[in-house]
């Protein structure tokens, strides 16, 4: 799993992270195994456990300072069965902000959720790449609009004088 070029991250239902490739905690700014809940006999708060993990509060819902919503995060989600897909997170750090993809689904054996598993990547630059090309094709198409409407108004002054 460390050679794939995803962020891979398995959380326990406990919501302790049980495993994290380099990619993960690369992403993450975080090594799992410096990770550790702080006293194991008590009950967890799931959600908490697992946001304080991934960063939170440096988790935030895309194109905003909003902190991202811990009941929406997909591994959350995914400890309570729903398998998820979002686009729409961000870390900040720094100077820098990385969105994110992921996907989460949970790992059951009947009846009963075991772990869930979140695969996520860093989509900032392909982010930036289809904005450029949305805006290259805006800006074609004002040259065309500008050039057509150019156009009209010659051929109108050309009907007007003859």
């Amino acid at each position: 799993m460390e050679a794939l070029p995803i962020g891979i991250l398995i959380a326990k239902t406990n919501g302790t992270p049980y495993y994290a490739n380099s990619l993960a905690q690369q992403l993450m700014g975080r090594k799992i195994d410096n990770y550790s809940h702080p006293d194991p006999q008590l009950p967890i708060d799931t959600a908490m456990s697992i946001a304080e993990w991934l960063g939170w509060p440096h988790l935030y819902l895309a194109g905003t300072t909003q902190i991202y919503p811990v009941e929406r995060h997909p591994l959350i989600q995914a400890l309570n069965g729903d398998r998820v897909y979002a686009h729409d997170l961000e870390i900040h750090r720094a100077n820098q902000i990385t969105l994110l993809e992921m996907w989460a689904a949970p790992v059951s054996q009947p009846p009963h959720t075991q772990y869930a598993v979140a695969l996520f990547q860093d989509m900032t630059s392909r982010k930036r790449a289809e904005t450029e090309r949305l805006q290259l094709i805006q800006e074609e198409a004002q040259a065309t609009l500008l050039k057509m409407q150019t156009q009209l108004q010659r051929e109108i002054r050309e009907r007007e004088l003859a």
